[in-house]
């Protein structure tokens, strides 16, 4: 049987993608806030089925952010836990 060699390189570039996706989920903030404070308080923006949808969208939008970052922080405390 072989043994499965590691790629550390991979598995570096593969890091430094995530961070990368990271910082570009980050710069979105500023358009979410911009809907927040600009858009939504705007009499009339929106019908009621479009709210609807809109109001969805934030709340998954939300959870896979929140999902993802538990994740983030059990992989680094698992993988900082490994070879102790």
């Amino acid at each position: 049987m072989e043994v499965a060699r590691h790629n550390i390189k991979e598995l570096d570039n593969n890091a430094a993608q995530l961070i990368e996706a990271l910082e570009r989920l980050n710069t979105t903030v500023a358009l979410v806030d911009e809907l927040r404070l600009k858009v939504f308080p705007r009499p009339g923006w929106t019908t009621p089925a479009e709210f609807a949808l809109v109001a969805a969208s934030l709340t998954s939008l939300r959870g896979h952010v929140e999902t993802a970052a538990a994740f983030a922080t059990a992989v680094a405390k698992a993988a900082q836990q490994v070879g102790q």
